[in-house]
């Protein structure tokens, strides 16, 4: 059976960055409690029907998980501490937003709020 069945998303305060918390969950939505790898990546829109256009400015790995990029600030693989949390630290130095998708080991897509730099 799959560890993750589902993921959710904090996203922190905008300033010249912002950290989004990624908290890996079983199927009934409990943190995991072991390391777990999935795919993400940013979108343009909140359906996630695209990979991000323009990358933002910095993607980088905050204090909890491990960052790889695929395609540099617009996909990724993503591993969790044991506890299943992931912090991703976005920068951008212009006006934007994003949506993060993380593909799930069941083919399926969760999606976070707008991730949004005013400038």
């Amino acid at each position: 059976a799959n560890v993750v069945g589902g993921a959710s998303f904090t996203i922190g305060a905008e300033g010249a960055s912002r950290v989004i918390a990624i908290q890996l969950n079983d199927a009934n939505g409990n943190a995991i409690a072991q390391r777990a790898s999935v795919l993400a990546y940013l979108s343009d829109d909140a359906e996630g029907d695209d990979i991000a256009a323009t990358a933002p400015t910095t993607v980088a790995a905050g204090t909890d998980g491990v960052y790889m990029p695929i395609i540099t600030g617009k996909m990724f693989n993503l591993v969790s501490e044991v506890d299943g949390d992931i912090d991703l630290e976005i920068t951008e130095a212009g006006a934007d937003t994003w949506y993060l998708n993380v593909i799930l080991p069941d083919g399926s897509i969760v999606t976070s709020a707008a991730i949004d730099f005013a400038a």
